[in-house]
């Protein structure tokens, strides 16, 4: 926790290539290893994808993943237990 009130968090470094990221509306694309986005508020993972050479997250949060001869889609999805 910071003095000014605000949480910091950081992810230990994968592999030697630089990571790509992107932030949209509080969840944070990183391409390390695998494509994982984050919710950048507190740095919890949401959703771990395959890797891929490219990675775009779109306003809906939807995740689009270029690899070597095809493109996936994949979409975050809200989910509630009970226990």
């Amino acid at each position: 926790m910071r003095l000014d009130g605000r949480k910091r968090w950081s992810i230990a470094a994968e592999g030697n290539a630089e990571p790509a990221a992107v932030l949209r509306r509080g969840i944070l694309l990183l391409q390390r290893g695998a494509s994982e986005l984050y919710d950048v508020s507190d740095g919890i993972l949401v959703a771990e994808l395959p890797a891929a050479k490219h990675a775009s997250l779109a306003s809906d949060l939807s995740c689009a993943l270029l690899e070597e001869d095809a493109v996936s889609l994949h979409r975050l999805a809200t989910h509630l237990s009970v226990v």
